[in-house]
Order: structure tokens, then C-alpha cells, then sequence
């Protein structure tokens, strides 16, 4: 097997450039976001810088609205607008005093420059700098080229309601004149104009005291598109426009190509629109100074990423490289197919190196165990069939495990096997299970020894001494062998047991003996012989079927009085007159409890013997009159349930069988045998007593369940075979049949005749 030289080498570099690469991707995210929060920032401190800068403005400008009506509504101001001509002496009084409070009213503290009323009717002003003509109040204080005087004469002449307008100083000064005409007017004419003069430079102080950067431009246009506060003549152009703008918008703006972003309100106070440039390059300076170290760092980790993946690609590396140089010097050659198979690299060469060395070692060490086994089971055999002098000197050597006093021999054979060559192969497989469980049961408790000997398996166990408790140990783990076979794998076994030898040398004659036994299997009708037990044992017992039918009668009627006395009979006459051995007398035994069972089946107590077990009370070593007492005590025990379950509350039986059904009928394996189970009762019992009850069949009942309940799901629409499933039945067509045997109609047919 081929493989590429420093295929590792490059995946492990490659690796360590893409562990590199993630935090280089994370930091242009990282940029990204943070030039979007940024920008963010930026326009959630415009907007709060514009809401500041229009609520100054629109203070100034309720305050000197405020102040035109509060003169409008001077008494003395309506009473002179009415006056015509020249004003009379009381007049040039009450004209003093509106002077005066003027002059009182502290507006220079507002930041006004000059407050005065216009009469129209006698061409006077008065201000808070005096009483005067027009024309000389013009030339003092608003004399300028763009605003002469009969422009001036005009305009206050005119009807004003809060009007505002931009005009200049004589020092050429942006200034604001808000105008309000008297209410007070004959036929219609303005009669009289109050007139308030401020300067730009109050609004200019309002919005440079929110500015938090001195680049940051604000404009403010009025309905006429005149920009009231003082402002960069540069910044000014024809892209911005009053009507074009709306409020609460966005909009780029290039002005000698440096990019502005704007940001437009509308005065709640007058016809004005604020309008924010701020020039871009503010808004990115933070991020921009984050893309700096963005990309200083980059570049240091991608420097030093490199040099550490390099170094730690080596360093990782060498142990791998000398590992492969080992195994390529220790290898004597390849058998593989060098120019077939694909390449690999050194950890799939590795890989294939150390299977291959694994499986050689297993190998061995598998064809070790196979032999060994094989001598023991050879030496094991020769230990059987010839006395130890002929068996050979090495048999102690391979069966180690023999190692007590006395031993037993045990067969085990296998019922009801045929012949032929598949029926070889199942018993076969059937000795495998039977040794391993033989050897798992036997073995947590004795030494054992398993060989193969013809069709049989035999067990020699090996035991501290003669005494029958070991004999009663190695019963007891045959039943629970026996019983584990019959009942996971479903075949009977026969066990036969030699008598107890000492030494290795008894080991022969034990399986002689449990070959001896194997005559008596059918004599006996048993599963399990010992030798022990037949030896000199009377090969017959006494026990007609007569007595056997007696005794079941008098279950049946109730009387164990007379069930325990004939049953004593029976073990006197064995006991004391047959002499039977205790084998025989165990067989008796064993018959007699098959009698009590039966008589269990027919009064409906099946799962009695399932709470009492007969085999665990009744035993070989207690003596005649303790099983005569036992028996009695289990033949009341019977007959008083066996009554019970006869005066089981009138029909309440049958009540709770029939909720039993309704409650489980769409289960498929509900049948006689199941509803029994459920009861504790054997079906042929739970069956005559269902009838005797209802005076119906239960298989019926069952099946009438069934049907009633699939007339209800067809007449919902339900399909034939859903509706099959869903009360029990496995197939549709057994279910199709049972349905027209009881309602004369098939399925389909009842789905058809639904409305």
C-alpha cells in the first residue's frame, strides 16, 4: 500500500491557515457593523442636534410674536393708530409714554435691536430710539442698498399678520424684521405696523451651541427660499430649494466634491425649514479609524499566523513522520497491491499497519485457544470413555479445572430430533446452547468440565464430597437449566447423572453409570434420572387411573376432606406396601401434582399453581406424613378458590369481561385464550362460565363488539381496511367475512347504503 508523502503535513498546515481565516472574516464583519453603528450614531445625534436647534429657534420666534401682539393690544397704540394729520399735544403725551414703554420693557435683553410702531396716518415712528418721521428713521437705522427707503414705506404700509423677513444692516448685518398691523384699522387700512428688529446672530448663537462639530452647516430657509441666518456664502446653492424639500428626509449633497449628508424639519413656529449638512467624512471618521487598526491587526495576524502555523505544523508533524519510518523499518514487505489500490496518507497507512499487525497477533492467539480446546476436549473424552490409567499421563495437564475430591458425571441428550442433514445442524446448535447453559448454571456452583460425545453433551462437576446436599445443588441446577431451554429456545432436554466417585478414576465409572440411567427415560417417563436413584429401586408405582379421576371429582365438587384422603392412600400403598424407590416414589410424586394441576384446569384455577409452587413444598426428604399434610393443605387451598370463583358476585363476571372486550377489542390478538389470561382463568373455564352468565358465546360476543364498532367508523367515511385495523381484525378479508356473517352485508356494501 502506497501513500502520499506529507499528505498529513499539508492537511495539518491547510488547517491551521483556516483556524487563521476565521478571525480575519469575524474582523471585516466586525468593520462593517461597526461602520453601520456608527453611521447610526451619527444620525441619531443629527436628529437630536436638529430638534435642539429648532426648539431654540422656535422660542425666539413665539417670544417675538408674543411681543408684536402684547403692543398690538396697547391701548394707547390703538387710540394713536385712529389719529390723522398731526397729532395733538394730549396725542405727542400719550406718544411719550408708549416711548417710554418701550423703552422699559427691557427688549434689549431679548437680544431685539430696535421695537417701534408706524402710524400710517401721520407718517410717525416711534421706537424704543425715539419718536420720528419715517424717512429720518430709515436713514439712522435701516438705510441699505437692497432695502431703500420707499420699499421700506411700502412694505409698512401694507397688511402684516406675523410676517417675517431677512434684511441687512448698514453694516451690511442679517437681520429679521417680524411685522404685525394693528388691529385697529378704519375701512379696511392699515392704520398701524409694530415692528420688531433682531439680528441674525441670535440664531447663528443658537445653533452654534449645539454643534458638536464646528463642519457641521446649518441653513434656515423661509417660504420664499431666503436663508435668514448667517452662513458660508459657498454653501450656497441652487440644489437646495424650499418647496423640494420635505421634513423628516434625507438627502445627499456634493458640494466641491466633498460629500454632505443632509437633514431636513420644519418650524412649528413660522414658514422655515432647518436643514443639517454634514459632510461624510465626520460621520466615518470613527470607523475609518477602526479600518486603520482593522488592518494593521490583519496584518500582524496574518504575518504571525503564518510563522506559528508553520512552526506548529512541523512540530506536530515530526512525531507522526518518525512513527510512519518506524513501521516502513520494521516492515519486511507488502503483499498488498501497490498499483491498485489509491493512495492514503500516513495516518490511513498507520491505520492499515496496525490492523494488519493486530490481526496476525489475533490470529495466533485465536489458533492458541482452538487448540488448547481441542486437547481438552480430546483428553476430557479419553477421561470418559477409558479408566485414567488408559486416558494418558497429560490428562491432568488439560483439564485443570478438575481439581476436587469426588466428581458426577452428567449426560444430556435432546428430545424429539430427526434425522437428516438439516436436522443435524439444529442439533448441533441445540448441543451449543445446551453446554453453554449447562456450563453458566453449573458453573456458579462446581467446577465443570463440557465435551461433546456423540449426540450428547456431558458435564463432569466436580464436588467437595459425598454428602446429598451437593446431589440436591446439582438438581436443582438442572431444573433451572431445563426450564431456561424450554423456555427461551422451545425444546426439551433429558438429564442423566452417574453416582458420586472419588478422584479423577472415578470419572469412568460416574458416566457408566449415567449410560445405564438413559435404559430408564422411557420406563420412567422423566426428564431428569440419577443412578442414585434407580440402582435398587422397584421400578413401578402404584396409581390407576381410577384413583387419579376420583381424586379430580372431589376437587371439582369442593370436597378436599376426601381429595386429601385418597391421595393419602395412594402414598400409604407405595410407601409402605410397593416399597418404591425414591426415584419411583418421586416419579409418583410428580404424577400426583400433574393431578392436582388438572384438577386446577377443569375448576377454572389454572394460574394457581403459578402462586403455589408444588415442586418447591413438597420434597423427597420431608417425611410421608409432612407431604401427606402438604398435599392436604394444597388440595383445601384449591377447592376454596375453585369455590370462590364460582359465587364470584352473580354476573359480575361476566360484567367485567365484558368491559374487557369494549375496552381492548381493536387489539388482533384479543381471543378466548387472551381474555383467560387476563382473568387467571383457563379459556375452556372463562368460556362455559361467560355462557352460563350471558347466556352467550364468547367468541361471539367478541366478534359482535367488533362489527358494531366498524358499522360506526364506515358510516364516518372511514376506508374498509382502516376500518379493519382499527377494530382488531389483521387482514381485511377475514374481516369482511366475519362482518357479513353477522349483518348480511359486506363492508363495501353498508359503506354504499350510507346516506
Amino acid at each position: 500500500m502506497i501513500y502520499k508523502k506529507r499528505g498529513v503535513y499539508l492537511k495539518l498546515y491547510g488547517s491551521y491557515i483556516l483556524i487563521l481565516l476565521l478571525p480575519l472574516f469575524v474582523g471585516a464583519i466586525v468593520y462593517a457593523q461597526t461602520l453601520k453603528a456608527s453611521q447610526a450614531q451619527a444620525e441619531r445625534l443629527n436628529n437630536s442636534l436638529m430638534q435642539i436647534v429648532k426648539n431654540e429657534c422656535d422660542n425666539q420666534v413665539n417670544e417675538a410674536i408674543r411681543n408684536l401682539n402684547r403692543i398690538a393690544f396697547d391701548t394707547r397704540v390703538q387710540m394713536l393708530s385712529n389719529e390723522k394729520g398731526k397729532f395733538s399735544a394730549e396725542d405727542q403725551y400719550d406718544m411719550y409714554a408708549l416711548y417710554m414703554d418701550l423703552k422699559n420693557s427691557n427688549f434689549s435683553a431679548q437680544s431685539y435691536k430696535d421695537v417701534f410702531v408706524y402710524f400710517k396716518n401721520t407718517d410717525t415712528v416711534v421706537s424704543t430710539s425715539g419718536n420720528m418721521s419715517l424717512e429720518l428713521f430709515y436713514h439712522l437705522y435701516y438705510e441699505n442698498e437692497e432695502f431703500p427707503f420707499p420699499e421700506m414705506e411700502t412694505y409698512l404700509s401694507q397688511f402684516h399678520f406675523q410676517d417675517i423677513i431677512p434684511i441687512r444692516s448698514g453694516n451690511g448685518n442679517r437681520e429679521l424684521l417680524f411685522t404685525l398691523t394693528s388691529l385697529n384699522s378704519d375701512l379696511g387700512e392699515p392704520s398701524a405696523t409694530i415692528g420688531i428688529r433682531m439680528g441674525a446672530d441670535v440664531l447663528d448663537r443658537r445653533i452654534a451651541s449645539a454643534k458638536w462639530d464646528e463642519q457641521m452647516q446649518f441653513l434656515i430657509l423661509d417660504s420664499r427660499n431666503q436663508i435668514l441666518n448667517t452662513i458660508d456664502e459657498a454653501m450656497i446653492t441652487d440644489r437646495i430649494q424650499y418647496d423640494k424639500l420635505e421634513a423628516g428626509t434625507d438627502f445627499q449633497y456634493d458640494l466641491n466634491g466633498e460629500r454632505y449628508t443632509g437633514l431636513v424639519m420644519e418650524s412649528q413656529a413660522a414658514k422655515w425649514k432647518y436643514v443639517l449638512l454634514t459632510p461624510a467624512r465626520i460621520i466615518e471618521q470613527s470607523a475609518r479609524e477602526i479600518r486603520k487598526y482593522c488592518v494593521i491587526g490583519l496584518f500582524l495576524c496574518i504575518f504571525l499566523g503564518f510563522a506559528v502555523s508553520y512552526y506548529l505544523t512541523n512540530k506536530n508533524y515530526n512525531p507522526l513522520k518518525a512513527l510512519v519510518d518506524l513501521f516502513k523499518g520494521q516492515q519486511k514487505n507488502d503483499t498488498s497491491d501497490s498499483t491498485a489500490a489509491a493512495p492514503v496518507n500516513e495516518y490511513q497507512w498507520l491505520e492499515l499497519q496496525v490492523q494488519s499487525f493486530f490481526k496476525e497477533h489475533s490470529d495466533i492467539k485465536h489458533n492458541l485457544t482452538e487448540n488448547q480446546k481441542i486437547l481438552r476436549q480430546y483428553y476430557l473424552f479419553r477421561l470418559l470413555e477409558y479408566p485414567l490409567e488408559e486416558a494418558g499421563k497429560a490428562v491432568e495437564h488439560y483439564v485443570p479445572r478438575l481439581t476436587d475430591s469426588h466428581h458426577i458425571v452428567l449426560l444430556f441428550s435432546i428430545e424429539g430430533m430427526e434425522a437428516g442433514e438439516q436436522a443435524e445442524e439444529e442439533a448441533g446448535l441445540r448441543r451449543f446452547i445446551v453446554m453453554n447453559i449447562a456450563g453458566e448454571i453449573l458453573g456458579e456452583h462446581f467446577n465443570v468440565e463440557l465435551v461433546e460425545i456423540g449426540e450428547m453433551a456431558a458435564a463432569v462437576a466436580g464436588l467437595p464430597g459425598e454428602e446429598e446436599g451437593y446431589l440436591d445443588s446439582i438438581r436443582e441446577c438442572i431444573e433451572s437449566m431445563r426450564k431456561m431451554i424450554r423456555e427461551q429456545f422451545h425444546f426439551q432436554v433429558v438429564a442423566l447423572a452417574g453416582d458420586v466417585h472419588k478422584g479423577l478414576e472415578g470419572i469412568h465409572p460416574s458416566y457408566q453409570e449415567a449410560r445405564e440411567a438413559e435404559e430408564y427415560v422411557s420406563l420412567l417417563e422423566t426428564d431428569t434420572i440419577f443412578y442414585r436413584d434407580i440402582k435398587n429401586a422397584n421400578k413401578k408405582y402404584y396409581y390407576p387411573m381410577e384413583m387419579e379421576n376420583k381424586i379430580i371429582n372431589a376437587i371439582k365438587a369442593g370436597d378436599s376432606r376426601q381429595a386429601a384422603e385418597l391421595m393419602g392412600q395412594v402414598l400409604d400403598v407405595n410407601y409402605y406396601e410397593n416399597k418404591a424407590s425414591s426415584g419411583v416414589f418421586k416419579c409418583l410424586l410428580y404424577d400426583m401434582m400433574g393431578t392436582l394441576m388438572k384438577g386446577a384446569d377443569e375448576t377454572g384455577c389454572g394460574s394457581f399453581f403459578e402462586r403455589e409452587n408444588i415442586s418447591l413444598q413438597i420434597s423427597m426428604k420431608q417425611p410421608l406424613e409432612e407431604k401427606k399434610r402438604q398435599f392436604a393443605a394444597i388440595t383445601e387451598s384449591l377447592c376454596r378458590e375453585a369455590e370462590a370463583r364460582k359465587g364470584d358476585g352473580g354476573n359480575e363476571l361476566s360484567d367485567r369481561i365484558m368491559e374487557y372486550i369494549e375496552s381492548e377489542y381493536h387489539d388482533p390478538d384479543l381471543n378466548i385464550s387472551q381474555t383467560g389470561f387476563h382473568f387467571d382463568m383457563t379459556p375452556a373455564y372463562l368460556s362455559a362460565m361467560f355462557k352460563k352468565q350471558t347466556g352467550k358465546s364468547l367468541l361471539k360476543y367478541i366478534n359482535t363488539v367488533r362489527v358494531e364498532a366498524a358499522k360506526e367508523l364506515l358510516a364516518q367515511g372511514t376506508s374498509v381496511v382502516e376500518t379493519a385495523e382499527k377494530v382488531g381484525f389483521r387482514d381485511s378479508r377475514t374481516f369482511i367475512r366475519v362482518f357479513k356473517e353477522y349483518t348480511g352485508v359486506t363492508p363495501g356494501q353498508m359503506k354504499k347504503m350510507q346516506p
